[in-house]
């Protein structure tokens, strides 16, 4: 079933961040210092994480989301996760108003 972007683009309009969602294969890294989520293509695992892992998991297919303004470097953290919608879910409880 497609996933509705409506009120994604609803939360966000007008905003300074702009949400983003990705299919994508990624690293998921249990570290430390927290959690984060990498794309293979773009960083080298191995060198971008800080702390010491406890876990690293592959996953090869799922979504990326997080904020960018679009333009500049900002962006927030990288959160995957299994389906689309779980990543416009996750944006809108996190970032939204």
């Amino acid at each position: 079933m497609p996933v509705d972007y409506r009120e994604l683009e609803k939360e966000f309009e007008g905003q300074f961040m702009e949400p983003f969602v990705w299919q994508a294969h990624y690293w998921e890294v249990e570290t430390s210092e927290g959690t984060f989520f990498f794309d293979p293509d773009e960083v080298d695992v191995e060198t971008a994480v800080d702390g010491d892992v406890y876990e690293k998991t592959f996953h090869e297919d799922g979504w990326l989301c997080w904020l960018t303004a679009p333009g500049y470097l900002d962006h927030t953290a990288m959160v995957g996760f299994e389906t689309e919608q779980e990543c416009v879910d996750y944006l809108l409880e996190q970032y939204g108003e």
